[in-house]
């Protein structure tokens, strides 16, 4: 919803981010649309950007993230939760592991 005065200087349109009507002045801003009430709407909507950048940037390397190299206290947890009961897919889960790494553990 873009509105334009008379003088073609004045915008109306909704904030992109909260959905508030406001006005700009078109010229004051360079001829450039303006998507953001005020500066807080503006770095809110910058930083879920980042923040969902970041969270599909970490989510594709999960392979990697899993198979990384084991500690003293990853085998000992393995070990503990498996004779408490615990099935080996389950601590995968928890331990954010491959399979075949808690099978090695649990088998070596």
């Amino acid at each position: 919803m873009n509105a334009v005065d008379s003088r073609g200087t004045i915008r109306r349109t909704i904030c992109k981010n909260c959905g508030k009507e406001f006005e700009y002045d078109l010229k004051a801003n360079n001829n450039r649309e303006r998507q953001y009430c005020c500066r807080s709407c503006a770095s809110v909507d910058r930083w879920a950007k980042q923040k969902y950048e970041n969270r599909t940037k970490c989510n594709s390397t999960t392979e990697e993230k899993q198979n990384r190299p084991l500690t003293a206290d990853t085998a000992y947890y393995v070990r503990l939760w498996h004779a408490k009961g615990d099935s080996p897919e389950e601590i995968a889960r928890t331990l954010n592991r491959s399979m075949e790494q808690v099978m090695a553990l649990l088998k070596g």
